[in-house]
């Protein structure tokens, strides 16, 4: 087994601000969002928009492939991302934040549901460890797996207790949608690079069907990386060599400001080597 994880990143890889319409589904083909008709077709952020994505894919989701991508991309958003969205005021379609979040089972009472002030709200954020992907295949004590990243950004003890709240639990974390978000984001940064039929896209089943745990194959952990491009979010893309094989590899933080994690996304193999 061969591999080559120290090339260079691509000269030109950050993506567009917004691209020209792609004018068809660049995860079912489709040239229309509706099932029936030729309705435009919705624009598509690379990393969401509730994020404070900035970069678009324009007119690139039909209807069905987007319910599918806002499915497991809300299960993050209003889930465990929820409390971090609305105490750092991140972009929301709604016109304005909620102004209490919910705690649950409050002092250990199942059921016992208290909303509570977002200035008072214990508004902490994981960003999970992940393995190197599978298809890799690193020795353990080579692999660069990560830790995982909990950030208490507005935990306050003594003020909760003033409340009367000494035990509570907040939104679950989703770690396969977290995943199959990861793999969208990075699917797209390629879609934005090297242009649909480019690349044969391995992670693509992985982001439009429940695969359950083979996304591990693909999407995990990367190895700790100083580089910043003084963005919100770090996006980068690398082509490696694996077994004699060149394939495109995303490297992605979130928040990188925070000391986040990097993740890879494995997205597949190019038609025409470089």
């Amino acid at each position: 087994m061969e591999i080559n994880t120290d090339l260079q990143w691509e000269v030109g890889s950050e993506p567009q601000i917004r691209t020209p319409p792609l004018g068809r589904c660049i995860y079912c083909g489709s040239g229309s969002y509706e099932p029936i008709g030729d309705a435009r077709l919705a624009d598509e952020h690379i990393v969401p928009y509730a994020l404070n994505g900035r970069y678009v894919l324009a007119e690139a989701s039909c209807h069905r492939c987007e319910g599918i991508t806002n499915k497991f991309e809300n299960a993050i958003l209003r889930g465990g991302f929820h409390g971090m969205r609305v105490f750092l005021n991140l972009k929301s379609r709604k016109k304005s934040h909620p102004s209490e979040l919910p705690l649950f089972d409050v002092n250990g009472v199942k059921g016992n549901k208290v909303m509570v002030n977002i200035q008072d709200y214990p508004c902490t954020v994981l960003f999970p460890g992940l393995r190197t992907p599978a298809i890799l295949e690193l020795p353990e004590e080579t692999s660069p797996n990560s830790s995982g990243v909990f950030l208490p950004l507005n935990y306050n003890s003594e003020r909760l207790h003033s409340l009367g709240i000494y035990k509570f639990g907040t939104n679950a974390f989703d770690l396969y949608s977290f995943a199959r978000m990861l793999a969208k984001i990075g699917f797209c940064l390629a879609v934005d690079r090297y242009g649909l039929n480019s690349f044969h896209p391995w992670i693509l089943p992985f982001i439009m069907n429940d695969k359950g745990a083979g996304i591990y194959q693909l999407v995990g952990a990367a190895p700790y990386s100083e580089d910043k491009s003084g963005e919100t979010h770090d996006l980068m893309l690398k082509l490696i060599q694996l077994n004699g094989k060149q394939l495109i590899a995303a490297q992605i933080r979130l928040f990188s400001d925070l000391d986040t994690p990097w993740y890879y996304v494995i997205i597949g193999e190019p038609l025409v080597y470089r």
